[in-house]
């Protein structure tokens, strides 16, 4: 499972999901103090409620350094990374598959 992973989607993947939680962390940080948010990014605060899963419950209670907390959100999307490739990998294979099937 692992020798067939493809490093260069992976690091394009760990890139936007990084992204995306540093962008949704702001815009959500700005919706609690009462900023007003465009209409096309009022989704970005749900997406950091999703990518900050699966370490945020481990160190909601606790008082973390930041470093820890940011290394744990890094590793949250390092494994969507992981997860999303691993997806695009298998609906290859089925699509490819179905097509050789079909193909006679």
């Amino acid at each position: 499972m692992f020798k067939k992973i493809n490093k260069t989607l992976f690091l394009i993947l760990l890139v936007i999901f990084v992204l995306l939680v540093i962008a949704g962390f702001y815009i959500a940080l700005g919706l609690d103090d009462g900023r007003p948010v465009p209409k096309v990014l009022q989704w970005m605060p749900y997406a950091f409620i999703v990518l900050r899963y699966p370490s945020w419950p481990l160190f909601v209670d606790t008082h973390i350094p930041y470093t820890i907390f940011l290394i744990s959100l890094v590793l949250n999307c390092m494994i969507y990374a992981y997860l999303t490739e691993r997806l695009v990998f298998c609906l290859g294979n089925v699509i490819r598959r179905a097509r050789g099937n079909t193909v006679s």
